[in-house]
């Protein structure tokens, strides 16, 4: 019996220490759970948010001059013609505000990349997976993130494409430009023909090392021709300074205003693909701040000292309003269309490069091998040549870059990041910044609807009082003299 008794005793001790032990194994195995996932973390490149070092990746200078190439290209020569709709001084207000919210919006789309790729051990994100995780940590296994992922690539692509169109349809005037001041007279299908074999063969690249040089040399160009620019403007004056307006004149110049300072902004689908590059992402949004800085000095001064010369006849981009005869005197006036003209050609692939990485894949996909090599090179070139068959649609520049900019730059530049960023750091922000992430990304839709709706009527009445849908009859508010 008190054998019995005793094996009794000696079984309740043991569950009893059992029972005791089991929280602490738990607490053990727990915290060798979460060591684990802090190792993870740390091997994918990226430990508290910040992403750890790439080797091979592009240079900080590198991503520098991606960035001022990105954001400084034919949207910087439409600037004055945006200014006409604006006016002076609130022109140069709605530039700096358009230009402070575009610099905090892509740092946000930084910080919401970096915590994304933490959270869900991701080595990098693009746009659109920056858009699929952040809702789907918002709303988790509710099938919503993959239509998020949708909508931003689709912004993304038609964005893309149309910058490339505008490319097209702005490197083809200023060679016809350059053409008519040497006695020839060229027409623009003649000029677009003549480019899109060599927009293809720049459109093979896929490396953005190779880019980067294409973007060191289309950054100089620019240098060069913004400096005769300057010239020019500072040898002939302000004539017609009377004729300056300070404020729009019409409440709906300002949305034709938003859309072209917006399209200015061509550079916000390439931060993520460079940030994804480079290969010190930790010094990544400084990289931004320092482009995006010089990007906007120049946004603001030439816009304003553009409009201010030509201030009745300025045209969609201020290069067409250099002087074209063929006189010793204006020789560095008709290089200055052909330097821009070529780095424009450069900039070309960067934004080609964009659009074909996200499309390629999911057209790719039922390919393999030789055939996919061969479906890949097939498909860059339609895409080459559709982008030049839009441009060769459009009746007038200025208001397809006010199209392109109101619709698609203004929800992929101001209304996506905050969102976004609201939904990834719900936690973290207080009432202010979520207030203030809401007011940006209101002025983002509305801009959009309003800018779109106000381009689209301007777009229709030119189109009525062209005899074709051509380029040939561009209205002042763009490029003049062009030809079929």
């Amino acid at each position: 019996m008190s054998g019995a008794h005793s094996r009794e005793t000696e079984q309740l001790l043991n569950s009893d220490i059992t029972s005791l032990r089991r929280p602490l194994d738990s607490s053990a195995e727990t915290e060798a759970s979460d060591s684990a996932l802090h190792t993870r973390g740390t091997q994918s490149g990226y430990d508290d948010d910040t992403p750890s070092d790439r080797p091979g990746g592009i240079s900080n200078f590198e991503a520098f001059l991606h960035i001022v190439k990105g954001n400084i290209g034919t949207g910087l020569l439409g600037l004055p013609f945006a200014f006409k709709y604006a006016g002076f001084a609130v022109g140069i207000c709605s530039m700096v505000f358009v230009a402070c919210v575009a610099t905090t919006c892509m740092q946000m789309l930084v910080r919401c990349s970096h915590r994304l790729c933490r959270l869900y051990k991701k080595d990098t994100l693009d746009y659109a997976g920056v858009g699929e995780f952040a809702i789907e940590l918002w709303a988790p296994n509710r099938g919503w993130s993959k239509y998020s992922k949708f909508i931003v690539n689709l912004f993304l692509c038609l964005t893309q494409v149309g910058f490339c169109c505008v490319y097209y349809l702005f490197v083809g005037a200023n060679l016809q430009a350059v053409f008519r001041s040497c006695g020839v007279h060229a027409h623009l299908t003649e000029m677009v023909a003549v480019l899109a074999p060599l927009f293809m063969l720049g459109a093979m690249i896929r490396d953005l090392k190779t880019l980067a040089i294409f973007s060191g040399i289309a950054n100089l160009l620019q240098v060069i021709c913004i400096v005769i620019i300057m010239v020019f403007i500072g040898i002939r004056g302000f004539p017609h300074w009377h004729d300056v307006h300070l404020v729009p004149e019409k409440a709906t110049d300002i949305a034709l205003f938003f859309g072209l300072s917006m399209f200015s902004l061509e550079g916000i689908g390439v931060i993520l693909p460079l940030e994804n590059d480079v290969g010190k992402p930790s010094n990544f949004r400084r990289v931004i701040f320092t482009s995006m800085s010089v990007v906007s000095a120049n946004y603001i001064f030439m816009g304003a000292i553009g409009y201010a010369c030509f201030p009745n006849e300025i045209l969609g981009s201020i290069t067409l309003n250099l002087p074209e005869d063929p006189v010793a005197k204006n020789i560095p006036y008709i290089y200055t269309k052909i330097f821009y003209a070529g780095s424009i050609f450069l900039s070309f692939f960067l934004q080609f490069y964009v659009a074909a990485d996200i499309l390629e894949p999911r057209i790719m996909r039922p390919f393999t091998g030789r055939r996919r090599t061969l479906s890949s090179l097939v498909f860059r070139i339609v895409l080459v040549i559709f982008a030049g068959g839009m441009a060769l649609g459009v009746p007038d520049l200025g208001l397809f870059i006010s199209l392109v900019g109101a619709f698609g730059s203004s929800m992929l530049a101001m209304t996506f990041p905050p969102l976004l960023y609201s939904l990834v750091f719900w936690d973290e922000i207080g009432p202010v910044q979520l207030t203030v992430n809401c007011i940006l990304s209101t002025i983002g839709i509305v801009g959009m609807i309003v800018g779109t709706y106000a381009t689209i009527e301007q777009l229709i009445q030119a189109f009525d009082n062209s005899p074709t849908p051509t380029p040939a009859t561009l209205s002042p508010s763009s490029i003049a003299s062009l030809s079929w």
